[in-house]
C-alpha cells in the first residue's frame, strides 16, 4: 500500500486505522485493485475470502428476481464495506446476494 494509499484508507476508516495490528496486517497482505463498471466483486453462492475496502466510487449489491430482473439491495460508497460479505467470511458461509 503506497503512502497515499495508506493515508486515504486512514482518513476514510478511522476506526481500522487506530487499530495497530490491523493496520499493519493490511499493509502486509492486503492489496489495491480498480474495477471497472459493472464489473463483479463476488456473485451469489460464492464463499467469500476477502472483504473489499471502498477508497472511491460506489458498488451495487443486487440480487436477481425469479423474473430475471436486477433488485438493487443497496450501494457501498468510499469509507464503507459491504456488510453482506463481512457476514459471509465472519458465519463462513456463501454470499446470498451478488455484488
Amino acid at each position: 500500500m503506497t503512502d497515499s494509499l495508506q493515508h486515504r484508507f486512514e482518513r476514510l476508516y478511522p476506526a481500522l486505522a487506530n487499530d495497530a495490528s490491523f493496520l499493519r496486517s493490511l499493509l502486509d497482505s492486503g492489496r489495491q485493485i480498480s474495477l471497472s463498471a459493472g464489473q463483479h466483486i463476488c456473485l451469489e453462492g460464492s464463499n467469500c475470502s476477502h472483504l473489499a475496502f471502498v477508497l472511491s466510487g460506489t458498488g451495487r449489491v443486487y440480487k436477481l428476481g425469479e423474473s430475471g430482473r436486477e433488485i438493487t439491495l443497496y450501494r457501498v460508497d468510499a469509507g464503507e464495506c459491504c456488510i453482506l460479505t463481512l457476514s459471509c467470511i465472519i458465519s463462513e458461509t456463501s454470499v446470498s446476494s451478488a455484488s
